[in-house]
């Protein structure tokens, strides 16, 4: 039973670690009952592998060949370690993203996102968590928040500013560009969705220097950008369970893994006690 459990606490521990390599602290709703994380950078395509970028700010731009992209077309790409965990956003979830959703925001009240140049060089678009809290001395300036009409990425901030902004849950989509009949990288962030259009194109939404273009659509064959997501979940990739109102109050009960009450605590395994995951 020791050895058990033992082996137990090391595949939670295991996870706990591959799960906080990859995914960004912040939490962002997509819809009004739902929230995610994003993964770390862009998706990656190297050698074999799928990858996550080693930074948000990091893409390919036009360095594009066989075993070296981070551009895919509508279908046809993976994720690191064939992890089902992770997947693309609908058009209306990124939509809401942008425009949907309230944020609590101490660097300005609502504000869900901004263009930016990071370090003088990375070009793209901010997005705030849910709930955030600006760190002290980012050197950030920038004031056109929630702007949906065209912006050069006036707003500005270090490499060192961003870090702290980053570790206070920021998420930042680079203008990766696009790659289709013809090319653009630097100036665009176009975001691949699940979310067809017709039988022969889906919507990718983001923004061009115009403006957001939230509605935007391409064909399957062109090429975007994917951030990848999951769902909003304890570290060890185990769902907090779901409780209805009238059951917010679980001091003195017990649920499985799947939000699901047992009628008294359990003898032996993995389940909930006072929303925190136990193991005997």
């Amino acid at each position: 039973m020791k050895r058990l459990l033992s082996t137990i606490m090391l595949l939670l521990a295991m996870t706990v670690g591959t799960w906080a390599q990859n995914t960004l602290p912040g939490k962002f709703s997509v819809s009004d009952t739902k929230q995610v994380y994003f993964s770390k950078g862009n998706l990656q395509y190297v050698g074999t592998t799928w990858q996550f970028a080693e930074h948000q700010y990091d893409y390919f731009g036009s360095d594009q060949y066989e075993g070296h992209q981070d551009l895919f077309p509508s279908s046809g790409y993976g994720s690191p370690n064939e992890d089902e965990s992770w997947y693309t956003l609908s058009q209306p979830e990124w939509e809401y993203l942008y425009i949907g959703r309230s944020v609590r925001n101490t660097l300005s009240e609502g504000a869900r996102f901004i263009r930016v140049t990071i370090d003088g060089k990375y070009r793209g678009s901010i997005i705030f968590p849910d709930d955030y809290t600006h760190p002290d001395n980012t050197d950030f300036a920038g004031s056109m928040f929630n702007h949906e009409g065209s912006d050069d990425y006036t707003a500005t901030v270090s490499l060192e500013g961003w870090e702290k902004m980053e570790a206070a849950g920021c998420l930042f989509l680079p203008a990766a560009g696009y790659n289709t009949n013809s090319s653009s990288y630097g100036n665009h962030g176009l975001y691949n969705s699940t979310t067809p259009e017709s039988g022969s194109s889906r919507y990718t939404p983001g923004w061009y220097l115009s403006g957001l273009a939230l509605k935007d659509w391409s064909y399957n064959n062109t090429r975007v950008p994917v951030r990848l997501v999951r769902d909003d979940e304890d570290p060890d990739g185990i769902k907090s369970p779901t409780l209805s109102p009238e059951r917010e109050t679980v001091n003195g009960k017990w649920f499985d893994l799947q939000g699901r009450q047992h009628s008294g605590k359990p003898a032996r395994g993995i389940y909930i006690e006072n929303r925190q995951k136990k193991v005997k």
